[in-house]
């Protein structure tokens, strides 16, 4: 498993805690996403406009780095303004990151990513800084509707990125020329073209791993139709990749490992995921999922700081101890940092355990013994129509060659 990116958003910042001691307690690789450094209070560039210190984004960091066990990674993704900022600079040369994710889209949206502001003097800043932001900050009736109150938040959008073949080559060996260690590629929910292109040009650039989103996706922070309606949905676009990638190995291309995001929670899922992707497929990224557990500890935590803890909690117990089932597994491997740890972490953590162990059940039943021989075969499609577009057997069609050879022996 890894995250969703967790950018620029307010959950993402007053969460993070929770969520990167959770993933790096785990082994779950961790992204950091867009305009961290962009929308950081704390922000200092030099006379060029490029990032000299960003406070949020060292935080972050360290955040994962203080309890990482050696499974998973912290990766920063880029956008239009991060490239215009210099974050990638920064991060690898600074504060020593060593995967940077590269970042065509998701699948909640086909435009940028957004956030809510609530101050006219931030949103003028933002502006500033080089982003769009709606309505405008700076027309003077725009300010008066927001004295009167009548307009109430701003929304920063970031500029859309536009890409080339050439290009993109180029930013993946200046990102290695920068010291990345690892380079992998975020893309969304796009049509069947821009699919091949993602896959095509990591396979040309050999990049470490290509994330594909379908729709619909996203944390809430888009536009409504957009994130419910608009982009392909996962299963169409996870059988677009593996015939892509299929297509590639037959030619002796290098195939990039692949992770499918778009509305998975549980093991099953998982499972599925990387049985319809085999061999390629590798990993499985959740956005709210693994987010919903941190906020779940989180809440626990303030409820028990204030006294009142609700019924469907103290039904049971009333201390971490009780409550959270994993707690004395994480004390043994971690000591008295455990102790130290946010609730939201554990809460993460404990249902990462709940995955490993459904997964591994899930696994024993199929005989499948460890992760790479979960294959196509282990699945099969329970409509025509889902056969006819994966090219997973019909339920009655699975295993039928075998089937009637054993009864005409």
């Amino acid at each position: 498993m890894i995250t969703g990116a967790l950018g620029s958003t307010e959950i993402a910042r007053q969460n993070w805690e929770h969520f990167a001691v959770g993933a790096a307690i785990s082994g779950i690789s961790l992204v950091c996403g867009e305009n961290v450094c962009g929308i950081d209070p704390g922000l200092e560039r030099d006379k060029h406009g490029k990032v000299t210190r960003s406070p949020d984004m060292e935080r972050r960091i360290e955040a994962y780095r203080r309890y990482h066990q050696g499974y998973g990674d912290i990766l920063v993704q880029l956008n239009v303004e991060d490239t215009r900022l210099g974050v990638a600079e920064y991060v690898v040369e600074k504060l020593g990151v060593e995967t940077v994710e590269l970042k065509w889209g998701q699948g909640a949206k086909c435009i940028g990513g957004e956030i809510k502001v609530d101050s006219l003097d931030r949103a003028l800043e933002l502006q500033k800084r080089g982003y769009l932001v709606t309505p405008d900050p700076s027309e003077p009736a725009i300010q008066a509707a927001f004295r009167d109150t009548a307009i109430k938040q701003f929304e920063r959008h970031s500029r859309l990125g536009f890409v080339d073949e050439e290009e993109f080559y180029n930013s993946v060996k200046r990102l290695r020329s920068l010291g990345a260690k690892r380079v992998t590629l975020k893309t969304g929910a796009y049509p069947m073209r821009e699919l091949a292109m993602a896959i095509k040009w990591a396979s040309n650039a050999k990049i470490d791993l290509l994330t594909i989103d379908g729709a619909p996706g996203g944390t809430g922070m888009s536009p409504w139709r957009m994130m419910e309606e608009w982009g392909v949905p996962t299963f169409y676009l996870q059988c677009m990749t593996n015939e892509l990638c299929e297509r590639l190995r037959a030619k002796g291309s290098y195939v990039p490992d692949i992770a499918i995001a778009g509305g998975f929670s549980a093991e099953d899922h998982i499972f599925k995921v990387l049985a319809m992707g085999a061999p390629h497929t590798k990993a499985v990224c959740m956005g709210r999922a693994l987010m919903i557990p941190g906020f779940v500890g989180k809440n626990i935590e303030q409820w028990m700081k204030d006294g009142e803890l609700p019924n469907t909690i103290n039904k049971f117990g009333t201390t971490k101890e009780e409550i959270f089932v994993s707690y004395e597994s994480i004390k043994a491997e971690f000591g008295k940092d455990a102790d130290d740890f946010p609730m939201g972490a554990l809460g993460i953590y404990t249902y990462a355990d709940r995955i490993k162990v459904g997964l591994q059940q899930l696994m024993c039943g199929s005989r499948n013994m460890d992760i790479p021989s979960i294959s196509r075969n282990d699945v099969m499609s329970l409509t025509r129509e889902a056969a006819e577009i994966s090219g997973i057997p019909f339920v009655t069609d699975a295993y039928r060659e075998e089937a009637l050879a054993i009864i005409d022996a």
